[in-house]
């Protein structure tokens, strides 16, 4: 994947298409039917040659990143 988006925000274009406020990527939150295994999103990047190039990003670290708290308050 190429984009230098960080997909710090999502925003909902109808009922069910998700993306990436920022660069547009499509957006799609897996729920896993094992309740020990944590829900995540993918991120769906069209490169180029009409592929597509995917990004696993669990719940947590997407939270940390929508709310900043990667960044350290002095």
């Amino acid at each position: 994947m190429k984009t230098k988006c960080e997909h710090r925000q999502f925003k909902f274009s109808c009922q069910y298409d998700v993306e990436c406020a920022e660069c547009g990527d499509r957006v799609v939150l897996h729920v896993p039917d094992d309740d020990t295994a944590e829900v995540y999103f993918e991120i769906l990047h069209k490169e180029d040659d009409g592929t597509y190039a995917s990004l696993h990003r669990g719940y947590s670290e997407q939270r940390r990143l929508s709310l900043n708290l990667d960044i350290t308050i002095h």
